[in-house]
């Protein structure tokens, strides 16, 4: 089953446990994010497209809307590479695979 979940900024974890994981692995990407040395706007967002398993594997990952800086596009994929896995899914989350939103924040002030 595919659920498709999309968080345009952080939230405070909901009663959703879909939600509550996808706050996780939003929250994250963010903590290992690093600002591009060659960005050309001082912030941007990048929303990536994830697709993983219940034992937080990693399966697909796309750029689903850009930041309009090449660099920032990049550094968020390039975040991904540095991920060894993610979370598995809490026990309440009963999907075998979970297809994500979830955006990256760079401002030149991280």
């Amino acid at each position: 089953m595919e659920r498709s979940l999309a968080l345009s900024q952080p939230v405070a974890p909901a009663n959703d446990p879909m939600m509550r994981y996808a706050l996780t692995v939003q929250q994250q990407l963010a903590t290992q994010a690093r600002y591009p040395y060659d960005a050309r706007m001082a912030q941007g967002t990048v929303k990536l497209r994830l697709g993983l398993l219940r034992q937080g594997v990693l399966t697909t990952a796309a750029i689903e809307q850009s930041s309009g800086d090449a660099a920032f596009d990049r550094a968020a994929l390039e975040l991904l590479k540095r991920q060894p896995s993610f979370p598995p899914f809490p026990q309440d989350v009963i999907a075998s695979e979970l297809v994500l939103t979830v955006p990256v924040v760079f401002s030149a002030e991280q």
